[in-house]
């Protein structure tokens, strides 16, 4: 079960948040998905606010891509090592852009039942973000 768990992951971060197909969450995350993220403070309990999520990162940074540096998958949990590389091309909120990249690191950890998330729990270094970005409080929505 592990190594098939560990595809859905590598599934997730090409097709899903690489190539922004977020067609496919409905597919590959349980309609049961509880998600919890340290770095914003956010909980989420639905598909819809993954996709949301998804789709703010990609308008507000459309360039960025994940990378998995390191992922180890046993019985129903899959945890990863990622970096996200991008620049900040579009305006977010009433911050204009300003083309400067950004790299910052995070993991995450998952647990699956058949062959879908059923829950997160992740952390990344906001606050290195924010600095790269020239802005101190990032505002997810």
């Amino acid at each position: 079960m592990s190594d098939r768990n560990r595809k859905v992951i590598e599934r997730i971060v090409d097709e899903v948040f690489n190539q922004n197909r977020l067609e496919l969450i409905d597919e590959l995350y349980s309609h049961d998905l509880c998600s919890a993220d340290t770095a914003t403070g956010k909980r989420s309990a639905c598909r819809d606010q993954l996709r949301d999520t998804v789709k703010f990162y990609r308008e507000a940074f459309p360039d960025h891509q994940y990378t998995l540096e390191s992922i180890v998958s046993e019985g129903d949990m899959v945890a990863m090592r990622w970096i996200v590389r991008g620049s900040r091309t579009r305006e977010i909120g009433d911050i204009k852009a300003s083309e400067r990249p950004f790299e910052f690191e995070g993991m995450s950890f998952c647990r699956l039942r058949d062959g879908k998330i059923e829950q997160i729990w992740q952390q990344f270094d906001v606050a290195a973000l924010n600095r790269q970005l020239g802005f101190e409080a990032m505002k997810v929505s």
